[in-house]
């Protein structure tokens, strides 16, 4: 399968994963938590900054419920994915926020103005074409602009290269799969100077404890697939060997969550 092919379809997984929970996302109780779990995480990466009225600021690759439930009222926001004018029509608290929604990917998207700031939370190993992706935000950032993206790191090399080779079986909303040290070398190798590497693990926990909840729409196939698919199978083996998927730092797991803190190179 293509490149092209496997983005449409983890498209389509990413869209159908939403629509799963989409009663939980409409309550005040679950934007709430998702509201400080963004304070917690701009807390964590921006410990002694605090955003202006004036500065822009685009969060790509957004999803329903990003960044714009807590800095909307604090600056120029622009919110992009792919999947928008979805998330505008079965999440409708949006409209609730001040900020320039935009449907469009990554790799195209035109800004008449340059941005402060550049944030990709859990998203660019969403994205069609991950170098493409990153020269774009190059373009879209200032000199001394900041971005930032956050990842899902693969632990272990042969577990990643087996969800590289058949991720369209074990992991469909995710077309790239890389280990830490792979990701922060992809985003030097198109750009980027990586000032500092934040550990997230903590954090994810948290909003991943308190908001967990079975999906209200789910397909009686995709509902046996999610209980006795390949990734379960895949991930109740590794359990074995005393692997949890995720984990708090020095525990074994499969996956950490890293933000990467970027600033384009200085020319030499």
């Amino acid at each position: 399968m293509g490149m092209k092919q496997r983005w449409l379809s983890a498209q389509k997984e990413e869209s159908d994963c939403w629509i799963q929970h989409e009663k939980k996302l409409n309550t005040p109780e679950y934007l709430r938590l998702k509201k400080m779990f963004w304070h917690k995480l701009f807390a964590k990466i921006f410990p002694d900054k605090h955003l202006r009225a004036e500065q822009r600021v685009l969060d790509f690759g957004c999803g329903p419920s990003g960044v714009v439930l807590e800095i909307a009222d604090q600056c120029q926001l622009t919110c992009l994915d792919s999947l928008m004018n979805e998330y505008i029509e079965h999440f409708p608290f949006l409209k609730n926020y001040y900020a320039d929604y935009q449907q469009g990917q990554m790799e195209t998207f035109v800004a008449a103005q340059p941005f402060d700031l550049v944030l990709g939370f859990n998203s660019l190993d969403h994205v069609e074409n991950i170098p493409v992706a990153l020269h774009r935000t190059l373009d879209l950032l200032k000199g001394d602009g900041v971005a930032v993206f956050t990842l899902n790191c693969h632990t272990v090399s042969w577990v990643r290269f087996v969800f590289s080779k058949l991720n369209i079986i074990l992991d469909p909303p995710h077309p790239h799969q890389y280990t830490e040290k792979q990701y922060q070398q992809i985003i030097e190798g198109n750009g980027f100077h990586v000032e500092r590497a934040i550990s997230l693990d903590e954090e994810t926990r948290w909003i991943n404890e308190e908001t967990k909840g079975k999906p209200e729409k789910v397909s009686f196939l995709r509902k046996i697939r999610q209980n006795m698919g390949p990734q379960k199978v895949f991930f109740n083996f590794m359990g074995l060997f005393g692997y949890s998927v995720y984990g708090l730092p020095n525990e074994k797991c499969l996956f950490v969550h890293r933000a990467f803190y970027c600033r384009k190179q200085k020319s030499v």
